[in-house]
């Protein structure tokens, strides 16, 4: 007769778990999605006692499983400009996290094997309990052999009773076939691996909106400094920003549609390698046609001429909350001035959109 299998909804069988994974054993466990064979990461020969057990090649990397948000953010690091925001309105969930490894923090980082790192937080309560009795993330994956589908109901209870070195903390037949995680890719630009494809609107990045007065002068030079400095918080060319999700563009509240940025505009932003030798003046009117995620005036009057917008965010620039002066028809000297207060707002916005959790 099989031994019943562990009640994570009692503390007694809660703690008998989280005994056995700290001594390095194999539990099957659950999940939002379909359960998995879990070890703790920190036992000895953990990755490699999960892969003979599933007959997995001995180099697949296993994801690892945490309890929650906070446990996940100690593992990873400074992450690129949106992402730990959009994780936050994603996780727990059922979505399966690569990233590179590189963006784990230290120590993982250092002692990860692979190129590439995966990371759930589901949102199960019976998991979760667990996990916060635990020192650190397990390894887990789909109880199957490999290349088969996840098992479920007779199955799965056949398949366990064949493999006494897991100690079943879910009851087979109460498993039915579900849907295994979304698997999202940051490599660093985003892809699909397993499930639906991410519509726009489901992309870490945000659709921004710079404002000014005539457009020709500051929100110019900040739209051009924003997508280079996003561009290289996510380590990729500006134009394959739009897979990422972000979408920036400039507009004026008194613009006339068309004009081209000042000389001394295109001067200043040359320094900075940024090029407005392109711009074309666009009225705010015409900007507001389109659909956006946050606005950014240079000033507050800017924004008190916003009409009340709903779900978009209004904010100065400079996260410090101060105005950047017009420089129109000043010195070259004030449009230097002008150029390193765009620049540090733009600096500090976009690492605000990159702290976790986000502020």
């Amino acid at each position: 007769m099989p031994t019943p299998p562990l009640n994570l909804r009692t503390p007694q069988d809660l703690k008998a778990a989280a005994r056995l994974l700290s001594e390095g054993e194999l539990l099957a466990l659950p999940t939002d999605t379909v359960p998995g064979i879990g070890v703790l990461l920190s036992a000895p020969n953990s990755a490699a006692k999960l892969a003979a057990c599933k007959g997995n090649p001995p180099n697949k990397p296993f994801s690892l499983h945490l309890g929650s948000l906070e446990a996940l953010r100690s593992h990873l690091g400074t992450l690129p400009a949106g992402l730990a925001e959009w994780v936050t309105q994603i996780l727990p969930g059922p979505w399966t996290l690569i990233v590179p490894t590189e963006w784990a923090a230290e120590p993982l980082s250092q002692l990860w094997p692979h190129p590439a790192i995966g990371f759930r937080v589901p949102k199960c309560l019976e998991f979760q309990s667990l996990m916060s009795q635990l020192s650190g993330p397990v390894l887990m994956s789909s109880i199957n052999q490999h290349g088969a589908p996840p098992l479920h109901g007779e199955d799965l209870e056949k398949w366990l009773e064949t493999h006494p070195e897991v100690t079943p903390a879910i009851d087979p037949l109460r498993v039915s076939k579900s849907t295994p995680s979304r698997i999202l890719s940051f490599d660093p630009l985003p892809s699909i691996l397993r499930g639906p494809q991410l519509s726009p609107s489901e992309l870490p990045g945000k659709r921004v909106l710079v404002i000014c007065t005539g457009n020709i002068c500051r929100s110019p030079l900040a739209h051009k400094a924003m997508e280079s400095c996003l561009a290289k918080s996510w380590d990729i060319p500006i134009n394959k920003l739009a897979s990422t999700g972000w979408t920036i563009e400039s507009a004026g509240t008194f613009a006339t549609t068309g004009l081209p940025a000042t000389d001394y505009s295109i001067q200043v932003a040359r320094d900075l390698e940024l090029d407005l030798s392109g711009h074309r003046a666009q009225s705010l009117s015409e900007a507001l046609e389109k659909p956006w995620d946050i606005i950014l005036g240079l000033t507050h009057a800017h924004l008190s001429d916003l009409p009340e917008i709903q779900g978009v965010q209004l904010d100065v620039l400079d996260p410090t909350g101060a105005d950047i002066s017009d420089p129109y028809g000043g010195s070259l000297a004030t449009y230097q001035k002008m150029r390193d207060e765009v620049v540090n707002g733009v600096q500090n916005r976009v690492k605000r959109w990159s702290e976790w959790p986000p502020t």
